[in-house]
């Protein structure tokens, strides 16, 4: 990001040409544009790179939230690392038990966010 900003800078600041500021950072002209254009639209912050990896619970599709709620409901006492076992023997994916418990823990915030509160 800061050598990003820098090459931004010269162009902007000190009037270097865009292929002078990034021949001597070693980037591309394409890479300059692309950053000039993240920081017009979100200053400092569009310069940050993007979060690698899946950016949601990709298999807990409505299916594999069924069938947790569904074994929730027989057993309440169940545990996430039963629930990842038990999905993997009956519907053939296999789930963290960290994403089910992270996926139990905002449904049930969820759940309390949107319920009437009673007032004194």
């Amino acid at each position: 990001m800061q050598v990003t900003y820098e090459i931004l800078r010269r162009v902007r600041t000190d009037g270097h040409s865009v292929s002078r500021a990034v021949s001597s950072c070693g980037l591309s002209r394409p890479t300059y544009y692309q950053a000039k254009e993240a920081f017009e639209r979100n200053d400092l912050a569009g310069l940050l790179p993007d979060k690698k990896g899946p950016k949601r619970a990709h298999k807990l599709t409505p299916e594999v939230l069924e069938f947790v709620d569904a074994e929730i409901a027989a057993r309440p006492d169940i545990r996430p690392a039963e629930l990842g076992r038990r999905l993997e023997e009956e519907l053939g994916v296999k789930v963290h038990p960290k994403s089910i418990r992270r996926d139990r823990a905002g449904r049930k915030r969820n759940a309390a966010s949107r319920s009437p509160r009673s007032t004194p």
